[in-house]
């Protein structure tokens, strides 16, 4: 079973959903999405019994209209989330990510075809096409590389790094379903060299591979915590690509890559939402 929050918010002060998200960001929500004035987060039932509804009702109140919790099955989630709010996205007008039930205008260039069910990465949210826009803008450097996803949800940003020239893509990712979901989606969209594993950064080790470009959606809490763990995995003059949180989280999370001897290249933001771009140097 999942819990369901339905948030809506002032259709005229869009950014309300996203200040909703990053404060749901605190609890065990770990699917969000926002179409309209409506935000929709989804968590594991069992992961609340600890937690009140008004403990949550109350850290976003200030933002919200009308606040609905519901108990769902997981397969009816899927359904009515497919249904209702994936549809086709368009990025840099030559990726186009979209389900298997969608029916296109035009081809794109990149197609990548994503199968969401619970997994994040739809390419909806600012975060994931930014990081998306990251891979287009520095194409060039995925060409016969070693890529790895931490927090893949879906694995879409593997795959776009795959069809960008990527040799080797692996995903991690913490939950069991996003695994699956990502190795699905890898087969759907043809990459020939994949790895999938559920684990977080201390998966790194055991696997004891190097990689040319880190990317890594993922809250601020996690890249502030696990950066210093991604640098030792990843080859000099390789690349950190980080997003999943807010603008004013830039100064933590450029200050704290500095200081572990990355060099900040750029930062991009869609809304509230930024991404940062690093390279590993030796100086």
């Amino acid at each position: 079973m999942y819990l369901q929050l339905s948030a809506t918010f002032d259709a005229q002060n869009a950014e309300f959903g996203e200040i909703i998200q990053a404060m749901l960001e605190q609890f065990p929500f770990d699917t969000f999405t926002i179409e309209n004035n409506e935000l929709l987060a989804y968590g594991n039932l069992k992961d609340f019994d600890s937690i009140s509804k008004n403990e949550i009702i109350e850290q976003i109140s200030a933002w919200t209209q009308t606040t609905k919790f519901l108990e769902v099955e997981k397969e009816n989630w899927n359904t009515e989330w497919e249904k209702n709010y994936f549809q086709p996205i368009w990025i840099q007008d030559s990726v186009c990510i979209f389900a298997p039930f969608h029916t296109l205008d035009k081809q794109p260039q990149i197609p990548i075809i994503i199968e969401p069910k619970m997994s994040f990465g739809t390419g909806h949210h600012a975060t994931t096409q930014q990081m998306c826009s990251f891979i287009l803008n520095y194409k060039d450097h995925f060409t016969g590389k070693n890529i790895l996803d931490m927090g893949s949800g879906t694995g879409v940003l593997a795959i776009l790094a795959a069809k960008c020239g990527a040799q080797n893509v692996a995903a991690i990712d913490i939950e069991d379903w996003c695994k699956e979901n990502a190795a699905e989606n890898f087969e759907r969209n043809h990459v020939k060299h994949w790895q999938s594993h559920m684990g977080d950064v201390n998966l790194l080790p055991v696997l004891n591979q190097n990689y040319d470009i880190i990317l890594a959606n993922i809250q601020r809490n996690v890249l502030l915590q696990d950066t210093q763990f991604y640098i030792k995995h990843l080859n000099t003059t390789g690349y950190l690509f980080v997003s999943g949180f807010n603008h004013g989280d830039c100064e933590d999370i450029i200050d704290n890559a500095s200081k572990l001897g990355l060099k900040h290249l750029e930062t991009t933001q869609m809304g509230e939402w930024c991404a940062i771009a690093f390279q590993k140097i030796d100086y």
